[in-house]
């Protein structure tokens, strides 16, 4: 399952004069995802970006930046830290592996399309009371698209002055086996 969660601001999505609906909000961040339009007018002015990925052969990779929110509609470069499990996987079983510094390139808007799409090709695939479909926490004003619990975005909203925007975005992929 593929989980996004964000902050959006979203001008459009106030209900005529008072405080946004994150519902809405939500709701216009998906269509321009799936329109490939850009996120910038969604985030905050600097957007915290987490990164982290969990395979069972490649170890653990973690990273965090800050960044602009213009960036988010490009290529953003984060410094991670790779702590490799070694283990039970080929060339690498019974090898002492040590924690290093890789550096992961992340398209976060090609990453959310690419989320939408496997959601679509699952709910093609399902019976309709199993769809599956982003998900908006209005407690925590978390936006979640999750596809086989394997590729996660999380939206992190936040209302600023008279918007809600997205502050944070955490992607997260786990590998299953």
């Amino acid at each position: 399952m593929l989980a996004l969660a964000c902050s959006i601001v979203a001008p459009a999505a106030s209900g005529g004069g008072g405080d946004p609906d994150p519902a809405r909000v939500a709701s216009a961040l998906l269509r321009a995802v799936k329109a490939k339009q850009s996120l910038r007018a969604f985030m905050s002015p600097r957007v915290l970006l987490v990164y982290h990925e969990d395979g069972r052969c490649l170890g653990s990779i973690d990273g965090t930046i800050s960044v602009a929110a213009p960036a988010l509609d490009g290529t953003v470069s984060i410094r991670c830290r790779h702590v490799p499990m070694g283990g039970n996987c080929g060339a690498w079983e019974g090898k002492p592996l040590k924690p290093r510094a890789k550096t992961v390139k992340l398209d976060l808007r090609h990453e959310a399309r690419q989320a939408l799409d496997c959601i679509a090709a699952m709910n093609r695939e399902a019976i309709p009371s199993m769809h599956v479909k982003p998900v908006l926490d209005r407690k925590q004003l978390i936006y979640t698209i999750s596809c086989h619990d394997q590729v996660t975005l999380r939206f992190h909203l936040r209302r600023e002055e008279r918007a809600i925007l997205v502050h944070k975005v955490v992607y997260s992929v786990e590998d299953p086996g």
